[in-house]
């Protein structure tokens, strides 16, 4: 039969339907219903950032946007949907994007059908097994995922040698992420044969400005020593394991290293093509920066007179851009030689071993996904929920009975209430809508926000774990006291807590003490709502 369809048409269809394939590759990866483990912090910031109002009195909701662009470019949709759709909405958009870019970077390195869905399909594989410090491309919505999608854009140009417009797309990257953007741009500018527009520059320089103001206007205005003190603390606690190396898991450190072998095997082994070869040099530039990562923790690890100085580098996430660019690097060359050393093979064995290896690959991968979608669960309440991994009806009836309590708040109390809540959960602003006097997860950018939340976290946060019946292991007359110097309205804590305690403070749920709801809510201030 011959074919009416043009060459152009052919290729086109064929770019649409793979480029259709990674998206629902990226679905079934990172699909699970919301919110997302940081979809619970930075979309209610976004439902904020266009209305003050919403839970004003949060710490971390009126602390200093991180990410300007995002919240002003996506944010105001939240005005007309509700956070669980604009979520999706913006997944969907995020994966698409990131779907085009990843296709057009693995047609540069190999135009086969198939190559890119492959390669995409084992770079999610590495990317989730063999991170060191917990960077990931594919997820939720958030501001970093758009920024990938035009870093890999600038990559494939870079690989079919167009760097004219280079400092341009990085800095569009960097105004929606900024670490993003800036150490992709620094891994890739360094390189041999880059010679960018100059007119690129000023266009750059401009849009780099809208990522790199926020944050450089909150340095300027805190004091030298809450900003050192801010910047040990999240070092060293609340993200040491993005940011300082020292207390990276050894399974990750282990993991990691396995990637890094098999791609210096694969390194050898595919050098000669020019387009992977430009991919490998950015992957020795991401780390080298890793390395100094390193250099920065030993520095601070010695308390000397430049550890400040190296906390406040470190904050700088230095591990964030070896862990995706290795696995990507790695990715595409287990593939490229798939393609060219057994796929493309005249001889019946070596294209057997080719089909055995896809087999293998697509199995893999289906295992991940079952393992990520086992759990029912939102993955943010899978991150910071109580968990019985021996009980698995326990660990849902305890979500549920979560939910009912948010769902209690949101339609029961005033908006504009402040509430106490379980150190044990990250999504109480999603669900219920209402203020948090602090929570693990949502820490401020600003350093002086951040100094304040880390006396809230001594208060409140550290007690729950540490002793035994929680908060109320306070006194009546010491929450009440906390209750008139924080303005809190009420506070939530675990049933079984309460059914330990004296406490003589109004429990308004549930209104049957006898009725097991895993939360109770204690008024501590306002009256509820009628």
């Amino acid at each position: 039969m011959i074919s009416l369809a043009s060459p152009s048409e052919t290729k086109n269809t064929h770019w649409a339907i793979e480029w259709l394939a990674i998206v629902l590759i990226f679905a079934s990866y990172a699909g699970q219903r919301p919110p997302d483990v940081n979809e619970s912090h930075y979309l209610p910031k976004a439902y904020h950032f266009w209305d003050s109002s919403a839970a004003a009195n949060d710490i971390f909701l009126a602390s200093e946007p991180s990410h300007w662009l995002f919240y002003a470019a996506t944010g105001w949709l939240t005005l007309w949907l509700p956070l669980e759709a604009f979520a999706w909405m913006g997944r969907l958009v995020t994966w698409s994007l990131l779907a085009a870019a990843w296709l057009r970077l693995a047609r540069a390195v190999c135009p086969w059908v198939g190559f890119g869905l492959a390669s995409a399909t084992v770079a999610l594989l590495l990317m989730d097994r063999g991170h060191l410090a917990g960077e990931w491309m594919v997820g939720g919505w958030e501001a970093k995922g758009i920024a990938y999608a035009i870093v890999l854009w600038a990559w494939s140009e870079w690989v079919l040698g167009n760097t004219r417009w280079l400092p341009a797309y990085f800095g569009a990257a960097s105004a929606w992420h900024l670490l993003v953007g800036g150490w992709a741009c620094l891994a890739t500018l360094c390189q041999r044969g880059v010679r960018p527009a100059l007119w690129s520059w000023p266009l750059a320089g401009g849009m780099l400005l809208i990522g790199v103001l926020p944050p450089l206007a909150n340095l300027l205005v805190t004091q030298a020593d809450i900003a050192h003190s801010s910047a040990q603390f999240q070092v060293r606690q609340r993200l040491a394991h993005h940011l300082y190396f020292p207390e990276f898991e050894i399974e990750r450190v282990a993991a990691f290293s396995v990637v890094l072998f098999f791609w210096l095997i694969f390194y050898r082994l595919t050098r000669w093509h020019l387009p992977l070869q430009r991919i490998h040099h950015l992957a020795i530039a991401t780390l080298v920066i890793s390395w100094i990562g390193i250099l920065l923790a030993a520095v601070a690890n010695a308390n000397g007179p430049a550890s400040n100085f190296a906390y406040s580098l470190l904050r700088l996430y230095w591990f964030r851009i070896s862990d995706m660019v290795l696995p990507i690097a790695l990715a595409l060359s287990i593939c490229f030689v798939l393609w060219q050393g057994l796929l493309a093979s005249r001889h019946p064995v070596r294209r057997k071993c080719g089909y055995f290896a896809i087999a293998v690959m697509s199995l893999a991968f289906g295992l991940l996904v079952w393992e990520r979608h086992d759990d029912p669960r939102p993955r943010a309440d899978q991150a910071a929920l109580p968990t019985d991994v021996s009980d698995t009806k326990r660990t849902w009836q305890t979500f549920r009975n979560w939910q009912a309590v948010c769902a209690w708040v949101r339609e029961n109390t005033p908006v504009d209430a402040l509430f106490l809540t379980p150190a044990e959960q990250q999504t109480f602003k999603w669900y219920a809508g209402r203020a948090e006097v602090c929570c693990w997860k949502d820490m401020p950018q600003d350093a002086p926000s951040l100094a304040k939340w880390q006396e809230r976290l001594s208060l409140f946060y550290w007690p729950q774990l540490d002793y035994p019946g929680g908060l109320l292991a306070y006194s009546d007359e010491q929450l009440l006291a906390f209750a008139h110097r924080f303005s809190i309205d009420y506070l939530i804590v675990k049933q079984a807590d309460l059914a330990d305690s004296s406490t003589q403070l109004p429990v308004v749920y549930p209104v049957d003490r006898s009725q097991k709801t895993t939360f109770a809510v204690i008024r501590l201030r306002n009256p509820i709502q009628q």
